[in-house]
């Protein structure tokens, strides 16, 4: 074969893979731990890993020449490299020894709710702000002085048979009511003193908890000098391929005198203050 011949084949293929590439990607683990659950493979060759996730999305470099990309994370965690195969990508993580496999979304295949809290393995319904409101806070995902507690039910395996009751999330470790106090010391611990004052706690609860567990959940914050919280709920006016949060304040000083309503009443109760 002409060497000018295999050079054009070769960079005709590169060409043909590079564009395969471009897109939004669903991860499915094979082995090891469920970090990265979606990438979007850029033109400008960057990559973003976890667009949509309520913890923030990660940015790094692909390179479809070395087939690999680099992120920025801990323990090699969003280093990988991959392999084109069909309309699957295999992906490794050689630092951490473990492989899956990414399918490309092509049209009308993402739930962004789904994507929004994959991290934490429950269905959560959050309730809905249905017109713009001077109360409503935007929600900007992986704000460094948010506290995240997450209530709804679990949709990982071993965990929707064991209730149907709503499962509390803090941080990556499903819990219980004791559990609070001692996260909330290991959340402040994290950022320098000053900056504790700034520190707010975020409620993702599915619209349907009950009055009971709301606030029992409210009343351990109260107990351990929680002055307010922000409580997510999802805007109306999300596109279909975006999961847009707001949020509003409620004040602990407010907590004796609710009315037995559930997590969906309470709130829009509080749009309306």
């Amino acid at each position: 074969m002409p060497w000018r011949l295999f050079i054009f084949i070769l960079l005709t293929t590169a060409c043909s893979d590079k564009t395969e590439l471009i897109g939004h990607w669903h991860c499915e683990f094979l082995d090891g731990g469920n970090a990265i659950h979606t990438i979007d493979f850029l033109e400008n060759e960057v990559a973003v890993i976890n667009l949509n996730n309520v913890h923030g999305a990660y940015r790094g470099r692909w390179n479809s020449n070395k087939q690999t990309l680099k992120g920025y994370g801990e323990c090699g965690v969003f280093n990988l490299t991959y392999k084109l195969q069909g309309d699957s990508l295999l992906i490794k993580r050689p630092e951490l020894g473990d492989t899956f496999v990414a399918k490309k979304c092509k049209q009308n295949c993402c739930d962004p709710k789904l994507e929004f809290f994959q991290s934490e393995q429950l269905d959560i319904n959050l309730p809905h702000i249905e017109q713009e409101n001077d109360n409503v806070l935007a929600f900007q995902a992986g704000d460094r002085f948010h506290s995240y507690i997450f209530l709804g039910r679990p949709t990982s395996i071993g965990y929707e048979s064991c209730s149907l009751s709503p499962h509390l999330r803090l941080g990556d470790k499903l819990s219980t009511l004791q559990d609070i106090p001692l996260w909330l010391e290991q959340e402040r611990i994290q950022h320098h003193e000053k900056i504790r004052p700034r520190l707010q706690c975020v409620l993702f609860f599915d619209s349907l908890t009950s009055y009971r567990v709301t606030f029992d959940i409210l009343r351990v914050l109260k107990a351990v000098k929680i002055k307010s919280v922000l409580m997510a709920g999802r805007i109306r006016t999300s596109s279909k391929d975006t999961m847009s949060v707001g949020l509003i304040s409620f004040h602990m000083d407010q907590l004796e005198n609710l009315d037995s309503m559930n997590y969906r009443n309470l709130f829009q109760a509080q749009l309306k203050e």
